[in-house]
């Protein structure tokens, strides 16, 4: 490819391409700006010249290029350098060694003066890389239209006859420095006799540095500019200077330019453009007004009058007084905001010394594992330890006074009596005129972080009488982002109070006023924008009265715990993080009682910016600093030990998320690494092994029949659990898993095909979970191996709370549908189901894009009943199931966020039911099939989620979707596998940012499915992988990955080869709680009735 654009390059060239020559910097206009000072050089403009260059006559015959002696490119060097140009020299030798051409090169170039024999000049800068010829009688030339302040690589290689040499060694150059942008005149003001006082900005935009300022000044009355030059700090951005001495009673021109100095000649100076004039009047004598006369002798009326001016004087400042305290009453003043002093310097925390006897500061990135590993042995004793000694070290050392918290007026304000607010480091917020002085108490702190004062404030969940005093924290502490960590009510206890509007209406909340703009719910957390409103602020200059603020409600960390897994996690302290603004105040971060939850968030984000910045780990050192600011910072040993496992997620995976503008090349990366990075992938994805312990259910012998295939069981903390049968032991088993969806938790139920002991449990399912959409892609030709499990015509099942009765059949190109209701033994209530029957899929489509009508009709119909889960089964509750679910998720991903995170959405599949993944090509199958999707425009509308909304919308308007915060069982652990993943750009996502267009498209319209049946020899608990999907045209399946053929048809490998999955050690558990469901009115459906399949 290089090659090929060289070539390209100097076919240009030869055809007459030329080079853009521009000038240098212009110097001032002479009618406004005076000559430099006689101690420094004039500022020479550099003035570049056009290279000619001439395409070669017509060659009446060919050379042979064998026949060409090359001459070899030496000592290529810098002679000089301007703003935007570089001249270069070099030498060559011939071969033999000398500095001529021997006499055969003479002899041929002299029979065809014509040959192609030139230098070439290579220079790059960043990715852009350019060519410029120069004839072969030169040793020098100069190359133009260059950036200001660039550095560029530079080689020259000889080209004879189509022939050339290697390049010279590179070197390095640098353009000179630009012209300084203009300074902004702040203040001119008189400020003694004879002297004006000027205050000016920085420009904001130089090069390196400006190194010092000119400034001009002349009366109005005068036509030409003196000037003088004032020094400039490299890191001053203000400056400050008296004018002196000038002649009063004058009007005055003022203007300002900056310079900086050449980094090649110290003598040249770059000036900058003038700042705009500004005009000021000086007086003559000690900046007064009008001159007075003298004063003569006093009358009794004069004294008098002097006298009655001064009280009324008097009175009016005692009447000034007091409406100006009633106007601090009742209006805000932006200059009066409190100012937080934050400390000189940076927090010094990274080399804080561990346990005694321990290596002291930080662990080495490359270390980290290892450390982790030992952390955990002997059932995480290294994590007690360390714990104990913070613990400790909290308690003897910390010694911060809490007064204010402890006041009586403020005992109410806190939620917990053992939460307090230091006095040092609490947020002090601003006292109104007439209020108590206690009323500048919030319970929250400022909390450091990396390199960082103050870069978050802790704090409690508001309480119904603390939301006013919330939000004024958040106003003046010019706070854009708020993290919340905790759901309102949490195990039947209040956890917070709601201090945000339910819709757009708005609420109040003192002189504040806060509205609901848009709300977006996903399974993990939700997004809100909040417009917040200051009633009573006195607005002065240009600042505002309003503004956005995000808040990121996180609703699946649960109290005292840690969350399920650390990938959402982390996703979420990254996208919430780099919504702060560069101008923004602190983050503020709560939850309920603003330590635990909130000291792990604050941790882990902390400790990522280490990891990124100095390659090093210190939450031993972090959480000490942290806890002299903010008491009980991560409150409990489970947290402390998530925050390490969160971290050494982040270093194996990295952040996974892909934009929809890079799925094809990242496609083609892994494709072409398949050995180490899919590969890698799938270690990483399957790294989680259940012990005996995460599948206690599925295993009693009570149990062990209803599974189809022993390997593929539901864990604890994920599997379905029935209404059990009284003195029925097993009589709430059935082989279920959750999965999570992009709206919910719990929106995705996976299963087997029931068996005909297990149908009744099946049905029992649904009634118990409110079920209403079922899809079914298990094969119905082998009735024996796979029964229909289903009511047929008159038939019912009687299943002692409900009854469950066929309705009619519907038959459609590529699927059919099946219509039952469910109603209640006991009262009027019934429930309708659908079986969508989509047997074969994804295994009968022919190209990728088909696999996604199945996904986009499926959606049609559930969206009409939001309120219940979606059963998705297959022959054995796997691979078929699970991509189905998975595919739903990345779609409605990728139309909210023109995002995907096919890496997560695996992961987090196999840890709820491990075996869903067999291969390779289960994982490359999402990837290609998502990057089909993208290629063939069917993004407008894929899947459908809760609201029609545009994709790649940072906050979205959808219809709020009630999400229950259910909880899965936290699996961390220990990768034996050592993955050497740089943090957020390792072999996960390690490519090229590089969109390469698709030639061809996919046309819409429908496809009419096939159903695939399964070999009658083929054993029940046979695990299939996803096979490969054929070419279309070529119809052949390829064993090896290829690159896609235009991103949209591609051959898969059909490996369903077993791995061996890395030990997972686990022994946290949390409840399942079950998500809380409405009634829905039933559909009125004609009540046609036909028989099923032949076969039934």
């Amino acid at each position: 490819m290089r090659s090929r654009r060289l070539w390209l390059s100097l076919a240009w060239l030869t055809l007459g391409g030329g080079l853009t020559i521009t000038a240098g910097p212009m110097p001032l206009e002479a009618d406004s700006t005076p000559p430099p000072p006689p101690d420094e050089p004039d500022l020479v403009p550099q003035l570049a010249t056009q290279a000619e260059v001439s395409p070669p006559p017509p060659r009446d015959e060919e050379i042979p290029p064998d026949k060409a002696a090359l001459p070899v490119p030496t000592q290529l060097r810098l002679l000089s350098a301007t703003q935007e140009s570089v001249r270069l020299a070099w030498q060559f030798t011939w071969p033999g060694g000398g500095s001529s051409e021997p006499n055969e090169a003479s002899r041929v170039l002299a029979h065809d003066d014509r040959a192609n024999h030139y230098f070439l000049i290579i220079y790059v800068h960043g990715d852009d890389e350019k060519f410029h010829r120069v004839q072969r009688d030169q040793r020098e030339c100069e190359l133009t239209g260059l950036k200001t302040h660039s550095l560029y690589e530079i080689r020259v290689k000889a080209l004879v006859g189509g022939r050339s040499t290697p390049p010279s060694p590179p070197i390095n150059v640098s353009t000179d420095v630009g012209q300084p942008g203009q300074p902004v005149i702040t203040n001119v003001s008189c400020y003694d006799t004879g002297a004006l006082s000027l205050e000016w900005e920085r420009p904001s935009d130089f090069d390196k540095s400006v190194d010092y300022y000119r400034v001009f000044y002349r009366p109005t009355d005068q036509a030409v500019f003196e000037h003088v030059t004032v020094p400039s700090g490299t890191k001053e951005t203000s400056m400050r200077y008296h004018l002196r001495p000038l002649v009063g009673r004058k009007h005055y021109v003022i203007k300002i330019c900056a310079a900086t100095r050449s980094i090649y000649n110290p003598n040249r100076t770059w000036l900058g453009e003038a700042s705009k004039e500004v005009r000021v009047y000086l007086p003559e004598s000690q900046c007064l007004g009008p001159e007075h006369g003298q004063a003569g002798e006093l009358s009794i009326g004069m004294v008098l009058g002097a006298v009655g001016a001064l009280v009324l004087l008097a009175l009016a400042c005692v009447c000034y007084v007091i409406w100006k305290r009633h106007l601090k009453s009742a209006y805000y003043e932006i200059d009066d905001l409190p100012r937080v002093v934050v400390p000189m310097g940076e927090p010094q925390w990274e080399n804080e010394p561990g346990l005694e006897g321990a290596k002291p500061g930080s662990i080495l990135v490359e270390n980290l594992e290892e450390h982790v590993a030992l952390l955990h042995a002997d059932s995480d004793f290294g994590f007690t330890k360390e714990y104990e000694e913070i613990q400790t070290f909290s308690a003897q050392e910390t010694q911060a006074c809490h007064l204010q918290c402890s006041h009586p007026d403020n005992k109410c304000k806190n939620r917990y009596l053992n939460i307090v607010a230091y006095d040092h480091s609490r947020v002090v917020l601003s006292q109104a005129s007439g209020q108590r002085k206690t009323s500048d108490y919030i319970n929250a702190n400022y909390i450091d972080g990396y390199r960082k004062y103050n870069a978050y404030i802790g704090t409690q969940g508001p309480l119904e009488d603390t939301c006013e005093a919330f939000w004024r924290m958040v106003w003046e502490q010019n706070v854009f982002v708020i993290v919340m960590i905790t759901n309102l009510s949490e195990r039947g206890r209040r956890k917070c109070d709601m201090y945000w509007p339910k819709d757009d209406a708005g609420c109040s909340y003192g002189p504040f006023e806060v509205h609901l703009e848009h709300e977006k719910v996903m399974s993990n957390y939700t997004l809100r924008k909040l417009k917040l409103r200051h009633l009573k602020l006195r607005k002065k200059k240009c600042a505002s009265g309003e503004r956005d603020v995000l808040q990121f409600h996180y609703t699946s960390w649960p109290d005292h715990g840690v969350p399920a897994h650390p990938l959402p996690v982390l996703s979420f302290i990254k996208k919430s993080s780099e919504s702060n603004p560069p101008d923004g105040g602190p983050i503020i971060v709560h939850c309920s009682a603003g330590v635990g939850r909130t000291g792990t968030y604050i941790a882990i984000h902390a400790l990522l910016e280490q990891i990124r910045d100095q390659g090093q780990f210190n939450a031993f050192g972090f959480l000490k600093h942290i806890r002299k600011q903010r008491n009980h910072l991560v409150q409990t040993e489970e947290q402390y030990i998530f925050i390490h496992d969160a971290i050494l997620e982040a270093l194996r995976s990295g952040f996974t998320e892909i934009k929809s503008i890079d799925i094809t090349p990242y496609i083609e990366d892994i494709v072409q690494n398949e050995e180490m990075k899919l590969q890698k992938q799938l270690q990483l994805i399957t790294s989680f092994e259940p012990a005996e312990f995460h599948c206690t259910s599925a295993h009693k012998s009570c149990n062990v029949s209803k599974n189809r295939d022993s390997e593929i069981v539901p864990i604890e903390s994920a599997r379905v659990v029935l209404a059990p049968k009284p003195g029925l032991e097993g009589s709430d088993y059935i082989n279920a898993s959750w999965l999570h969806g992009y709206h919910r938790l719990k929106e995705f139920i996976i299963t087997q095909h029931p068996t005909e002991d297990t149908k009744h449990e099946f049905w029992r399912m649904l009634w118990d979970h409110n079920v209403q959409t079922i899809v079914l892609l298990s094969s119905m030709e082998d009735l024996t191996e796979f029964p229909i499990f289903w009511p047929i015509l008159d038939e019912e099942f009687d299943l002692e709370t409900f009854r469950v009765r066929f309705i009619e059949k519907a038959t459609h190109e590529g699927h059919s549908t099946l219509d039952f209701v469910l109603s209640s033994c006991q009262d009027d209530y019934e429930l309708t189901v659908r079986v969508i029957l989509c047997s074969g899929w994804p295994h009968n489509v022919k190209q990728l894009t088909e696999a996604f009508e199945v996904l986009t009709l499926v959606q049609e119909w559930h969206l009409e009943y939001q309120n219940g889960p979606m059963v998705v089964l297959d022959a054995m509750g796997g691979t078929e199931a699970a991509t189905f679910c998975a595919l739903t998720t990345l779609c409605q991903q990728l139309e909210t966020e023109d995002a995907l995170d096919v890496y997560q959405v695996a992961k987090l599949y196999h840890d709820n039911r491990p075996g869903v993944w067999k291969s390779k090509a289960d994982i490359l199958f999402m990837y290609k099939a998502m990057e089909a999707l993208i290629a063939s425009s069917h993004i407008a509308n894929p899947v459908s989620s809760t609201v029609n909304s545009p994709a790649a919308v940072a906050i979205l308007s959808p219809e709020p979707v009630e999400s229950a915060p259910d909880h899965d069982t936290h699996h961390d652990g220990e990768d034996a596998i050592p993955t050497n993943i740089a943090l957020g750009n390792g072999d996960l996502n390690g490519i090229s940012r590089h969109l390469r267009s698709h030639s061809d498209s996919l046309a819409n319209g429908s496809v009419k499915m096939t159903r695939v049946g399964s070999d009658s020899s083929e054993s029940s608990s046979r695990r299939h992988s996803l096979p490969p999907v054929n070419d279309v045209e070529s119809g052949l399946a390829l064993e090896a990955c290829p690159k896609p053929a235009n991103g949209i048809v591609a051959s898969l490998p059909n490996d369903t080869q077993h791995h061996n999955h890395h030990h997972h050690h686990d022994n946290r558990h949390r409840n399942s709680s079950e998500e809380d469901v409405e009634d829905d009115e039933d559909d009125e459906r004609n009540s046609e009735t036909a028989a099923l399949t032949a076969s039934a």
